[in-house]
């Protein structure tokens, strides 16, 4: 099977991974809370918009060319191999933070508006992507080669992260009941997302994760603060 479009159906689940020879998949307006396509590998259109997906792996998709992911609920969005990527729609999408195109030299098309948490885009040129008209996003995103750098910690909350950097236990404090804390990687994947059950100071397992530039978001009355640390002896 080459091609197919399955979309408009209100399907909750969709299972194409027998289908690897797959070279174009249709499955908007449907009710999906997950699309696995890791071992769709050939495929070169891509039209999941407008159903519920929390996160998009596209890292070996070489041979990808259009991709529409709007209107889900994404909080990631890897495209590290797809760099055959020309058209991308990814707008109205409230939960991711960074968007990687970095070397993605054949994209001539781009559309992220409407994504309130969208704060950076890594870039290989900052100055081509602003000059692209055919690029678009919202006034409160930034271009950067770097997103891990460019992201500017607020400070209107009593919200801190010590010790910084850290090993193992990493401390917030300032937190209240009811705020999402989420914990981000340089790349801006989502590693941990959880919500505070009381007030005052919370305690996160770091043992796990890699060395690096992290960056902590905590969500609260529907406000987002951010805060970077350091995991291990990354400089």
């Amino acid at each position: 099977m080459l091609t197919l479009a399955c979309g408009e159906n209100q399907l909750s689940s969709l299972d194409v991974s027998a289908n690897t020879s797959l070279k174009y998949l249709v499955c908007n307006l449907n009710q999906l809370s997950s699309l696995d396509v890791s071992s769709n590998t050939a495929l070169q259109h891509l039209n999941c918009m407008l159903n519920q997906i929390p996160s998009l792996n596209l890292s070996n998709h070489a041979a990808l060319k259009f991709l529409y992911c709007n209107d889900n609920k994404l909080h990631t969005i890897n495209l590290s191999g797809a760099n055959a990527l020309t058209y991308l729609q990814c707008g109205n999408n409230d939960d991711y933070a960074y968007l990687n195109l970095s070397g993605l030299s054949a994209l001539a098309t781009m559309n992220c508006i409407n994504s309130p948490s969208l704060q950076c885009i890594q870039v290989s040129n900052v100055a081509a992507a602003y000059a692209n008209s055919n690029w678009t996003k919202d006034a409160n995103a930034i271009y950067s080669v770097n997103c891990a750098t460019s992201v500017s910690n607020t400070e209107t909350v009593m919200f801190g992260l010590y010790p910084n950097p850290a090993n193992n236990t990493l401390n917030i404090t300032g937190v209240q009941r009811g705020d999402q804390i989420q914990l981000y990687d340089m790349y801006g994947q989502l590693l941990l997302s959880d919500v505070c059950v009381n007030d005052g100071p919370k305690n996160l397992e770091i043992q796990d994760i890699s060395d690096g530039l992290y960056t902590m978001r905590v969500n609260r009355n529907k406000t987002q603060y951010t805060k970077k640390f350091v995991k291990g002896s990354f400089e």
